[in-house]
C-alpha cells in the first residue's frame, strides 16, 4: 500500500509519522522520568517521618507504653497518603497501630526486614518502611508504615493531558509545514521523472531539465542533464571513434580534423596545423580559411570531392596540393567521412590527413635512380656486410653471364678469380672502415672464361651514418686492355707524354702553392678586417647606451610613453649590437689562435661548464644526463667554448618546456669518437639544417628566443680548425642533437 502511494503522500506520511514518533517517546520518556523521581521522593519522605517515629519512640519501646505509643502514631494524620503504621516490640509483637479513617487494615504479624519495599508506579500499589529504633546500640523494636501512591494519579493525568495536548498542536503543526515544504521538495523529483519519463518514451537525448535549487536536487538535475549531454554526444561519437580507429590503422603520423555542421567550425590537431605550415592556433576554424591553402589547381576537385562525399554518404579519399606561408608546395592526403543525424542531415564530417610530399619525392628519386641503375651497361652490384649480394642490375646479367635469381642471396665467390682467393675478403674489411676502393681486376663469366673488370667499391650508410651495405660497379676493360697493350709498344712517345705531363703538374703545385699563399693572406686580412671593425664598433656603441640611459634616468617623468619606448628600442639595439660584436670578436680570434692540442678529458670540462650556466638555470627544472665521455686529442680552451655553445643553446631551447631535458654523451662510430648534445626543446625542420652553421643565420624569431646567430658558427669553426667536423639531427617540437668528431 504505502509503496505504492504518490512521492507527494509519501513525504508527508513520512514527516507525520516521524513527528508522532518523536513526540510519543519524548512523552513516553518524561513521564516514566518523572513518575520514578516523584516516588523516590515519596520513598525518602516517609523514611524521613519513620526515622522521625522511630527516634520519638525509644522510650514507648523501652517501656511498651501502648498509650504514648498512640499518641506518637496519632501524628501521621497529617500526612493522607500513609494508610497505615504500627510499633513492633523488640520481640516482634504488636505493640501499637494506626489506620486511616480506622479503616480495616491488616498489619503483618512480625515486622518485615529493615528497609522498604515498593512493588510498582501504579496508584493500587503501595509504598511500606520498616524503620528500626536504636537507643544506644540496642534495637528496642521497629516502626511499620505503609503509603499508598494515590499521588501518583494526579500527577499521571495531569502528565497526559499536557501531553495529549503538545501532541494535537505539534501534529497540527507539523502537517501544515510538512503540506507546505513538500512541494518544493517533491516537486523538482516529480519534473526530473516526468522528464526521465518523457526522454525514455521520446528517445530525445536532447531534453534539459530546468535547475531550481543548488541543492542537492539541484545536483541530481545538472547530473541529469550532463547524463543527457554525454548520452547525446555519445551517440555520435561511438560511430566517429569506430570510423577513426579504422582510419588511424592504415595511416601513421596523421593528422586529425572535425567539421563541426551545427557551429559551422573546423577543429584542427597540433600535427594537422603543422601538415599546413602553421602553428597550433593559427588556423582560423573556417572552411573558406581551409580552402585558401589549398592550391588553386586542386581546390574545385577537393571541393567537389567533400561535396560528394557527404551527399553520396561515401567516404572521402582525395589527395591534393597545399600551399605553406613559405610558399612551399607540400603533397596531402585526406580520408574522411561524415555522420548524420535521425533526420538524415549531415551533423559533423571527420577524418585524417597525412603529408606525403616525402614519399612522393622519395618514389620519383628511387623511379629515376632505379631506371638509372637498370638501364646502365656497367654491373652494379650491392652486398651486405658479410659479401652477399642483395641487387643484381640488368648490366651485370649482361657481364657475368648470371640471372638475378642466381646470384640474389649468393657470396660473390663463384666471380673471384682462383689466383686471388682472399682479394673479397680484403675489400670487405676496407669498405667498412669507410675507404672506398677503385681497382682493376680480373673476375670469372659463367662459364669459367675471365674478364678484365675496372671497380669502384664504395661504403653504403644508414640516414645515421652507419654502414650497412657495399656498392660495386664494375665495368669490362677487356677491349680497353688490348688496346692499351698496342698501344704500350709506342714508348717513346709515352715517355714523352709523360715528361710533358711531370712538366705540367710541376706548373700546376706551384700554382696552388701561389694560390693558396693568396688565400692565407686574404684570409688573414679579412679576419683582421672584421677585428677592427668589431673592435672599433665597441665605442660608439657603449656611447650611446650610455647617453640614452642619462637621457631616460634624468628626462623619463618628461618624456612621453612613446619616446620612452623608442628610447628602449635603442638601448635593446645598442645592447644586442654589442652582444654581436663580442661574437664577432670571438669569432675573428678564433680564426687567429693558434691550436694547442692536448689529450682533454671532456668530463671535467662539461661539468664546469654546467657549473658556469648555473645562473641562467636557477629557477628552472633541468635533468641534465651525463654519459662517460672520451679523451681527446684538442684545444681545451676551444672546446670548452664548443660546449658553452651547445649547452647555452639547449638551455635557451628547452626554455617551453616544463622540464627539460639535456644530454650529453659520445657514440662509437667505426673507430671515431662522436661527442652529442641532445635535448627535448623545440627542434626544427632539417630542411633549414644547410643554414644552421653560418653567421648571423637563425631559424627562429628573436621574439621567440634571443641570440646573434653566431654561436653554432664559432663552434663549426673550432670543430673544422681540429680537422672534425659538425651536424644536426632535428624535428620541430622534438628536440635537436648536434654531433661533432675531432681529427686525429
Amino acid at each position: 500500500m504505502f509503496r505504492d502511494l504518490s512521492i507527494k503522500t509519501k513525504v508527508v506520511t513520512v514527516i507525520m509519522m516521524t513527528t508522532l514518533i518523536v513526540l510519543l517517546l519524548t512523552v513516553v520518556a518524561f513521564t516514566i522520568y518523572d513518575l520514578l523521581s516523584f516516588k523516590k521522593t515519596l520513598v525518602r519522605n516517609l523514611q524521613t517521618t519513620a526515622a522521625i517515629i522511630a527516634e520519638e519512640s525509644t522510650a514507648v519501646l523501652s517501656f511498651e507504653d501502648e498509650e504514648n505509643g498512640q499518641k506518637i502514631l496519632a501524628a501521621l494524620k497529617a500526612d493522607p497518603h500513609i494508610v497505615a503504621g504500627a510499633l513492633y516490640t523488640a520481640k516482634g509483637r504488636l505493640l501499637v497501630r494506626y489506620s486511616r479513617n480506622n479503616s480495616a487494615t491488616t498489619f503483618p504479624q512480625k515486622p518485615g526486614e529493615p528497609g522498604s519495599f515498593s512493588p510498582g508506579l501504579f496508584p493500587g500499589d503501595a509504598v511500606v518502611i520498616n524503620q528500626p529504633a536504636f537507643e544506644k546500640g540496642q534495637r528496642l523494636g521497629t516502626v511499620y508504615l505503609k503509603s499508598d501512591l494515590e499521588a501518583l494519579q494526579g500527577r499521571l493525568q495531569l502528565y497526559l493531558g499536557i501531553a495529549l495536548a503538545v501532541m494535537a498542536g505539534s501534529l497540527l503543526i507539523a502537517f501544515g509545514v510538512s503540506n507546505a515544504l513538500q512541494t518544493r521538495i517533491t516537486g523538482p523529483i516529480l519534473a526530473l521523472a516526468n522528464w526521465a519519463r518523457a526522454v525514455s518514451e521520446r528517445g530525445d537525448y536532447s531534453l534539459r531539465v530546468r535547475k531550481t535549487s543548488e541543492d542537492e536536487l539541484g545536483s541530481l538535475t545538472d547530473a541529469f542533464n550532463l547524463m543527457l549531454e554525454r548520452i547525446q554526444q555519445q551517440t555520435i561519437a561511438l560511430r566517429e571513434s569506430e570510423e577513426k580507429r579504422r582510419l588511424a590503422l592504415e595511416a601513421a603520423r596523421i593528422g586529425t580534423w572535425d567539421w563541426n555542421y551545427a557551429h559551422r567550425k573546423i577543429a584542427w590537431d597540433n600535427y594537422l596545423h603543422a601538415l599546413f605550415g602553421l602553428k597550433p592556433g593559427e588556423f582560423d576554424g573556417t572552411y573558406e580559411g581551409f580552402l585558401a591553402m589549398v592550391h588553386p589547381e586542386d581546390r574545385d576537385a577537393l571541393r567537389e570531392a567533400m561535396k560528394k562525399a557527404v551527399d553520396s554518404r561515401q567516404e572521402l579519399a582525395m589527395e591534393y596540393r597545399v600551399v605553406w606561408p613559405d610558399n612551399t608546395t607540400h603533397v596531402l592526403v585526406s580520408r574522411g567521412k561524415a555522420f548524420y543525424d535521425d533526420g538524415g542531415n549531415p551533423v559533423r564530417f571527420t577524418g585524417i590527413t597525412l603529408d606525403v610530399t616525402e614519399r612522393r619525392q622519395a618514389e620519383e628519386v628511387r623511379s629515376f635512380l632505379a631506371s638509372i641503375v637498370s638501364s646502365s651497361d656497367d654491373a652494379i652490384v650491392g652486398k651486405d656486410l658479410q659479401g652477399r649480394i642483395v641487387s643484381w642490375n640488368a648490366g651485370a646479367q649482361q657481364m657475368f653471364g648470371y640471372t638475378a635469381n642466381e646470384m640474389l642471396g649468393q657470396p660473390v665467390d663463384r666471380m673471384i678469380s682462383p689466383d686471388r682467393p682472399n682479394e673479397e675478403e680484403q675489400l670487405l674489411r676496407d669498405v667498412c672502415e669507410g675507404n672506398p676502393r677503385h681497382f682493376e681486376t680480373v673476375r670469372v663469366r659463367k662459364g669459367g672464361s675471365p674478364i678484365q673488370v675496372s671497380i669502384t667499391i664504395s661504403p653504403i650508410r644508414s640516414p645515421r651514418g652507419e654502414i650497412i651495405g657495399v656498392s660495386s660497379i664494375s665495368r669490362d676493360i677487356t677491349e680497353a686492355k688490348r688496346i692499351q697493350q698496342a698501344l704500350e709498344q709506342e714508348v717513346g712517345d709515352r715517355k714523352r707524354a709523360e715528361e710533358e705531363v711531370r712538366s705540367l703538374n710541376s706548373q700546376l703545385e706551384e700554382r696552388v702553392e701561389e694560390r693558396t699563399v693568396e688565400l692565407t693572406n686574404a684570409n688573414q686580412e679579412m679576419e683582421a678586417f672584421t677585428y677592427s671593425v668589431a673592435h672599433d664598433l665597441r665605442a660608439p656603441l657603449r656611447h650611446i647606451d650610455a647617453f640614452t640611459r642619462i637621457l631616460y634616468e634624468d628626462y623619463a617623468e618628461a618624456l612621453p610613453d612613446e619616446a620612452r619606448r623608442y628610447l628602449d628600442n635603442i638601448r635593446n639595439g645598442s645592447r644586442n649590437m654589442s652582444r654581436l660584436v663580442d661574437d664577432l670578436l670571438n669569432l675573428a680570434r678564433i680564426g687567429r689562435q693558434e691550436l694547442r692540442r692536448e689529450p682533454t678529458a671532456l668530463a671535467p670540462l662539461v661539468n664546469s661548464v654546467i657549473n658556469e650556466l648555473k645562473d641562467e638555470v636557477r629557477d628552472r627544472k633541468i635533468e641534465w644526463q651525463i654519459h662517460p665521455l672520451p679523451t681527446l686529442p684538442c684545444d681545451p680552451g676551444l672546446m670548452k667554448q664548443v660546449f658553452i655553445n651547445l649547452l647555452s643553446n639547449a638551455i635557451k631551447y628547452t626554455r617551453p618546456r616544463e622540464i627539460a631535458v639535456i644530454e650529453v654523451g659520445a657514440d662509437n662510430a667505426n673507430g671515431t669518437s662522436e661527442v652529442f648534445v641532445r635535448d627535448n626543446g623545440v627542434g626544427f625542420s632539417m630542411k633549414y639544417a644547410d643554414k644552421l652553421f653560418g653567421v648571423f643565420q637563425r631559424l627562429h624569431r628573436a621574439e621567440e628566443f634571443e641570440g646573434t646567430g653566431v654561436g653554432l658558427a664559432t663552434v663549426d669553426r673550432i670543430v673544422r680548425k681540429h680537422g672534425g667536423r659538425v651536424w644536426a639531427d632535428a624535428a620541430v617540437d622534438k628536440g635537436a642533437t648536434f654531433h661533432f668528431t675531432v681529427g686525429k
